[in-house]
Parts: C-alpha cells; sequence; structure tokens
C-alpha cells in the first residue's frame, strides 16, 4: 500500500503529526478519568458535582436578592411583583436540571406555556385592578365632576415626576456655583408659578389662537409635557392623579381574579386586594418600553459574564456558579423570560384581551400586506413592489449560502465571540492530520505475475 498526504502526491509525503508531550497526554487521561468517575460519598461525577453547586449557589443568590428587595428589607417591591418579574429565574431553577437537550420542540411549547401563563396572571389580577379603580373614579361623583378637585390631584401627581421647590446651598455649589441663591418655591398648590391649567388644555385639545379662533398647533408644548401626560387621553391621567391621592386610602378596589376564566364570585369568593401599583401597571401608553430593552440586555451581558467567566482572578466565583462554560440552563431561562417582557410589552401598549391582540396583529400584517397588494385601492405599482419583494426574498433564501459564504458570514461567524479564554488558549488547539490509505490492486498482481 501507498500512503497519500493530505497535501498531495506532488507535494511529496505529508509530515507526521507533531507528538503530544507525554505529561501533556498523562493530565489529559487524568482528567477525562475524573470527569467520568463517581465519588465515593456523593456517587456523582464531576460534571454532576458542578450542576449541582451551581443549582445551589443560584438558588441562594436569586433567595438573597429577592429578601433584599422585599417589603422586610427595603420594600422596594411588594411580594406579587417580586415574585412575578424573579419568575424568569425561579422557573428556569425549577425545570433546567431536569432538561439534557435544547430541543427547539421542547423550548418552544415551554415559550408559550409560559407566555399563556404570564398572561392570565397579569390580565387577572393587574389589569383588573386598573379597570376597578376606573370604575371607582368614575363612581366618584365628588371627584370625575369637579374640575377644582381633578386639577388638585393631577397636581399632585405631577410631584411624582419633578418637584417645584428651593434649591440647597449644597446643590448650588454641585451644579451651578457662580449663580445665587434666591428663595425658591415650595408650593404643593396651585399658585402663579406652580399651575396645571395650561397644560390640561393642551391634553384636551382646548388651546385657541385668539387671531383665528382656531386650535393651536402644540407639539413642541406636547413634547415638553409628554413625560409627564405620556402622550395620553385627560381620563388616563386623571385615572393616574385619582390613583395617587387615594392610594393611602382606607377602602380601595378589590378583584375576583378567577372571574376572567368565568368563574363567578359566588363559586370562589376569593378576593385580591389592589394596591397603588396595579393602577399603573398595566396603563396602555405608546412610550415607556426602555425597561423592558433594559432587561433584556442586562440578561444577555449576564449569561455572557457567565459562559465567559473563567480567569484567574475570579476562578473561586466560577467554580461556586459553575461558569466558564456553556450551560444548557441559560437557554430555558430565554425561554422564560422573552415570554414575560412580552406579554408586559403587550399589556403596556394596548389594554384588550389575547384574542383582539391577535386578531389586530393578524390585521397590521397579513391584512395590510393583502390590502397593499391586492386591495380596492392597490395599484399597479403596488402590484409590482409586492412581485419585485417576494422574488428577492426567494433568490436570498435559494442562495443563501453562496451569499454567507462571500460575505465571510458562514456557520462559526460568531462562535469566537462566544468561546471561553480556555477554549481560545494557544494549549486548547491541536493539530491533527487526516491520511489516506489506498491499496493498489493491479500492482500486486503485476507482481505475482
Amino acid at each position: 500500500p501507498r500512503r497519500v498526504g493530505a497535501a498531495g502526491r506532488s507535494r511529496g509525503r505529508a509530515r507526521p503529526p507533531p507528538a503530544r508531550p507525554p505529561a501533556a497526554r498523562a493530565r489529559a487521561r487524568a482528567l477525562l478519568g475524573a470527569m467520568v468517575k463517581r465519588g465515593p460519598l456523593s456517587g456523582m461525577t464531576v460534571a454532576e458535582q458542578s450542576e449541582v453547586r451551581m443549582w445551589v449557589s443560584c438558588c441562594g443568590l436569586v433567595l438573597l436578592v429577592m429578601f433584599i428587595m422585599s417589603p422586610a428589607v427595603t420594600g422596594f417591591l411588594d411580594y406579587f411583583r417580586l415574585v412575578f418579574f424573579a419568575s424568569p429565574f425561579w422557573l428556569t431553577l425549577l425545570v433546567g436540571p431536569f432538561q439534557t437537550d435544547r430541543s427547539r420542540s421542547k423550548l418552544i411549547l415551554y415559550a408559550c406555556g409560559v407566555f399563556l401563563l404570564c398572561w392570565f396572571t397579569v390580565h387577572a389580577y393587574p389589569s383588573q385592578c386598573r379597570h376597578a379603580w376606573g370604575t371607582m373614579m368614575v363612581s366618584d361623583t365628588a371627584f370625575y365632576d369637579n374640575k377644582t378637585e381633578t386639577a388638585s390631584a393631577i397636581l399632585q401627581e405631577k410631584d411624582t415626576y419633578y418637584r417645584v421647590k428651593a434649591v440647597s446651598p449644597r446643590e448650588y455649589g454641585i451644579f451651578w456655583p457662580k449663580r445665587p441663591n434666591p428663595d425658591g418655591i415650595d408650593d404643593p398648590f396651585p399658585n402663579a408659578h406652580n399651575n396645571v391649567e395650561k397644560a390640561l388644555e393642551i391634553v384636551r385639545g382646548d388651546s385657541i389662537n385668539p387671531e383665528d379662533g382656531a386650535p393651536k398647533d402644540e407639539k413642541r408644548v406636547k413634547k415638553w409635557i409628554e413625560a409627564w401626560t405620556g402622550g395620553m387621553s385627560l381620563e388616563i391621567l386623571a385615572l393616574r392623579a385619582y390613583c395617587n391621592v387615594n392610594q393611602a386610602s382606607e377602602k380601595i378596589p378589590h378583584v375576583y381574579p378567577f372571574r376572567v376564566l368565568g368563574i363567578l364570585p359566588n363559586q370562589i369568593s376569593w378576593t385580591m386586594p389592589c394596591p397603588y401599583w396595579s393602577c399603573l401597571m398595566t396603563e396602555a401608553r405608546p412610550k415607556g418600553k426602555l425597561i423592558f430593552f433594559t432587561a433584556v440586555g442586562l440578561a444577555g451581558m449576564l449569561n455572557y459574564l457567565h459562559y465567559r467567566c473563567n480567569c484567574e482572578c475570579c476562578s473561586r466565583l466560577a467554580w461556586m456558579i459553575g461558569a466558564g462554560q456553556p450551560r444548557l440552563w441559560w437557554w430555558w431561562f430565554w425561554a422564560a423570560l422573552l415570554p414575560l417582557c412580552l406579554v408586559m410589552g403587550i399589556k403596556t401598549t394596548c389594554d384588550e384581551e389575547l384574542g383582539v391582540v391577535i386578531g389586530h396583529l393578524f390585521q397590521s400584517t397579513v391584512g395590510a400586506a393583502w390590502d397593499f397588494t391586492l386591495g380596492d385601492e392597490s395599484t399597479t405599482e403596488h402590484k409590482v413592489q409586492a412581485v419585485l419583494i417576494i422574488t428577492g426574498i426567494v433568490l436570498l433564501w435559494y442562495y443563501r449560502a453562496k451569499i454567507r459564504h462571500e460575505l465571510g458570514l458562514d456557520e462559526h461567524f460568531f462562535i469566537p465571540f462566544m468561546l471561553t479564554r480556555n477554549e481560545l488558549a494557544e494549549e486548547a488547539k491541536h493539530t491533527f492530520q487526516i491520511c489516506i490509505w489506498r491499496v493498489d490492486v493491479s500492482g500486486e498482481m503485476a507482481a505475482g505475475a
């Protein structure tokens, strides 16, 4: 038989691969043996011990953070929101240890289940509480039909966004040291310097131009007060103010959570109180979604740091939390976090049922595309554009491999950014050679003849 090197027959005999030192081979065999060998006491392998250690450490960290933010310590969140917003973490801690793969079908089913669970939770409690607060405001004739009380409540609610008060000498020394310190204003009641009547006129659209009697174009002023009003109607602003002035009231609304499932109060009479935060949690407004993008960004950074954190300075921490290697748990964490953010994004944008939201989504996508292409107002230009777009999408999908190759976006384009430090080190790279052996039958027959 003749040996043909990987470089071809014309380049001669291929060089043999460099032999690994005996010490390196011994270390590799020892490491592999330790990974598969079970301990005499625990009966678990090193990999299983690492999983258990990571689970215990993560449980301790989640419980510690929840305890610090609970009403028992800082009071930053109540128990309902604390458990609800931390659900991706404890759901992962409950489901992750039993998963051995990242099957797409299982992840999709799990994400859909989390979405329905989060939707039911939000729709059954905070959303119902907002409706209850609104009904209570409309029923309160001393507030709803009294413009003076409404303006006073809105003025107090405005103080939760910014305050008009005296500036302390310390603040002057930090922000503008050369400016004198005049007497400021610290009056929560309406006066010439602190009044919301003009803002309410702009929100209602009652601002009239005295020259021609037409409504004024107050776009710039609306932008200024948008952080306070949210660009919403006066009724929504009045509801927020009403909840603000009545948050410490002895009597607040109570709702029946299971009523959304058709279970009547005479069947299950369990009620839950509606605190002040439940009036604002599902407030439908077009903006204010930065918190959800921030949560996703922080989770992505935490995922990346946990995957890459295996440096010498934090080796103990990495050993404790199981960092420095890919973990299947993160797939299940994202399958719980993204549905939660999606539910809160929908509920804070439109206050509707799930069926109505799906109908609006279908109409805004498929229905809009149909109207653009084949609708009553569709033109020949629209049809040509639709054909070009569909043709481009088909061509991009058919030649996706060539396009990815020409642009250098192969399947391993992002993998180097996700590798750990040990995997990128030189000692983790191995040189290997492939040799092809071919038996020359004709040569043996000629020699035998």
